[in-house]
């Protein structure tokens, strides 16, 4: 399961911020929120990679042995006559394997939220590089209205801005984070009844070979009785 993004931290010391001069108190506000974000893009720059990688090297995998398991058994028929009937039949059984393997190759790619994880740090990567487009648009519409602020009055407009900014991105990362919790508990619950399934069938599978056992023995019981008489 992929791992989840971490959360913007909380080092932002207002008291020190509110006895700075406006023009250092402003630049200070700009360079934490902008480091917030590009902190935040930087964890999805990284961790993108890895479950793209494994993502598109699982559903290449699993096209290639699902087309050749696929196309098995049609060659097996077309080749009938030059091959023996034991060969036909056990490349057929191969294309089975082959699609077998294609088909787990999916479900690990699904359980292990690999394609996913790359499809939730891409859009969380795009959104975040939207945002910070919006704040920097923002707060240069506010520089030209106010280019030398001089008291709190006139940061008030930055200040709004910059927060508006900073908890849009910390509200998309706990979003995303909600969404890798929700997958990751919804994948465990699969796996659970995968395995309950497969142990319940295994008990059926059990229960019948002994049922039929019993079955083989009465038979031979009941023959051996009647060559006695």
């Amino acid at each position: 399961m992929a791992r989840k993004a971490e959360a913007p931290s909380d080092s932002w010391d207002p008291i020190t911020w509110s006895q700075l001069p406006p023009q250092d108190g402003l630049k200070s506000l700009f360079e934490h929120v902008m480091g917030e974000s590009r902190k935040a893009q930087g964890w999805y720059e990284r961790h993108k990679k890895s479950p793209q990688s494994w993502s598109r090297l699982f559903r290449a995998m699993a096209i290639v042995f699902g087309a050749t398991g696929g196309l098995a058994p049609i060659v097996s028929g077309i080749r009938l006559n030059s091959i023996t009937p034991e060969i036909a039949s056990l490349i057929s059984q191969l294309g089975y394997l082959l699609i077998g393997i294609a088909a787990g190759l999916l479900a690990f790619d699904r359980y292990f939220g690999l394609s996913s994880a790359w499809l939730r740090y891409v859009t969380a990567l795009t959104t975040l590089q939207r945002l910070e487009a919006a704040f920097l648009m923002r707060w240069s519409d506010l520089l030209l209205t106010q280019p030398s602020p001089s008291s709190k009055e006139d940061m008030q407009p930055f200040l709004e801005s910059a927060r508006e900014f900073w908890l849009a991105v910390i509200d998309l990362v706990g979003k995303e984070t909600d969404t890798w919790s929700r997958e990751f508990q919804a994948a465990v619950t699969d796996l659970e009844r995968l395995v309950k399934a497969g142990r319940e069938k295994t008990k059926d599978q059990e229960r019948a070979a002994r049922n039929a056992m019993a079955a083989s023995r009465s038979r031979s019981g009941t023959k051996n009785d009647s060559g006695a008489r």
